[in-house]
């Protein structure tokens, strides 16, 4: 009887190390998006989007840091990242995590700019890859431009079109009154205007898309132009940059 018993216990034993051989891998979760502003002084909101495939209850470490590697005191949020529902998250247990910058703090470190390095972990087990988040900021008072939604041709033919729209989205915090220009820099330096009056291929005024026709006739010589798309204001703030390249086949 002490044999059978014996066996019994040693069979139990190698089921259970089948089970748990047979058990699917707890995978890390990931954060999946963020929504920063471009500047503090642009906007309140942090938004750390959030997935899980095992569905399990997750927990976001959060840091501020100067591009040099030294950190920030914690209280550059107001409101700590939260998925609950409340301090400004917008719905409770959906994965997307909230958390409210701390403006007048912020603006106080000597940094043009900080990095909020964003992790996300099952309750502080199993954690995920960082997320390292950067944001502008400026001493003073105003708000720059910040521009988005940049829509460029990847590859034109000279010999199909003669012309072709290039548009971005340019917001300001202070008003859109308050945007003096949103320009194109070309390679060789050159700077061409986009504008928002419903003209030269502009769609709609006042919607805050900017647009510029670019013409190709006379045709440039083939290649890869590279531009560069800025803004600023009536203050001189100048906003973030956005690059992009088209391919010019003849």
């Amino acid at each position: 009887m002490t044999k059978n018993i014996l066996a019994f216990i040693f069979l139990a034993g190698v089921a259970a190390c089948g089970s748990l051989e047979d058990r699917p891998v707890n995978r890390p979760p990931q954060i999946i998006a963020v929504e920063a502003p471009a500047f503090v002084s642009g906007g309140d909101t942090v938004r750390v989007h959030t997935y899980d495939a095992e569905g399990d209850t997750l927990s976001l470490t959060w840091g501020f840091y100067r591009d040099n590697g030294s950190s920030i005191a914690s209280s550059g949020f107001s409101k700590a990242f939260n998925d609950s529902g409340l301090n400004g998250d917008a719905k409770a247990w959906d994965g997307i995590f909230t958390g409210i910058l701390n403006r007048a703090f912020l603006l106080t470190q000597s940094t043009p700019r900080f990095h909020i390095l964003v992790g996300v972990s099952e309750r502080g087990e199993n954690p995920g890859d960082a997320y390292d988040i950067v944001i502008q900021q400026y001493q003073g008072s105003g708000h720059p431009p910040v521009l988005s939604n940049l829509v460029i041709p990847d590859t034109i033919n000279t010999s199909q079109i003669t012309q072709f729209p290039i548009s971005v989205r340019a917001v300001d915090a202070d008003g859109q009154n308050n945007i003096k220009s949103v320009y194109r820099i070309t390679g060789i330096g050159n700077v061409y205007a986009l504008n928002d009056a419903g003209l030269n291929g502009d769609a709609l005024a006042n919607d805050s898309i900017y647009t510029e026709t670019v013409s190709v006739s006379p045709p440039p010589p083939a290649g890869t132009y590279t531009f560069r798309f800025e803004a600023v204001d009536q203050e001189g703030l100048k906003s973030n940059t956005l690059i992009d390249s088209i391919v010019v086949l003849n």
